[in-house]
């Protein structure tokens, strides 16, 4: 690694334990590259959004194309936690990709941009239904 940088190369690291970051770090501190790292993450000043992403890529952005990509991160986390699939699943699903795709839509007209911290505040702060029967 080293050798690559020292070379001029670059590169994109992808890690996911702490002390590799650490290690790259240091290998761009002893190489004399710090001035060419540049760090993604959470709690970095650089982030990637692919939900945004996705919606701002030429030919795709459509809306049902953001609900199936997250459709699908919550089918996998639903497996992973071994949520049990009763009769009424489909229901709930359709219900779910009609919420998204409302959301998507109010989100992306209201700020021009998406993410999943948006969409969450935009969802939990929508007006209840209540019922009018009896008046």
């Amino acid at each position: 690694m080293k050798s690559y940088l020292l070379a001029g190369f670059g590169g994109f690291f992808l890690t996911v334990k702490p002390e590799d970051s650490a290690t790259y770090r240091r290998y761009c501190d002893e190489t004399g590259r710090m001035g060419d790292l540049m760090t993604f993450g959470p709690n970095e000043p650089l982030r990637f959004n692919p939900i945004d992403a996705e919606r701002r890529d030429a030919g795709a952005g459509l809306t049902s194309n953001i609900v199936a990509l997250l459709s699908t991160l919550l089918e996998v986390s639903e497996r992973n936690s071994r949520q049990s699939n009763g009769a009424d699943s489909g229901y709930w699903k359709r219900a779910n990709r009609q919420l998204m795709t409302n959301a998507i839509d109010l989100l992306v007209m209201a700020t021009g941009r998406l993410s999943v911290p948006e969409l969450y505040r935009v969802v939990v702060s929508a007006p209840a239904f209540q019922s009018c029967i009896g008046w």
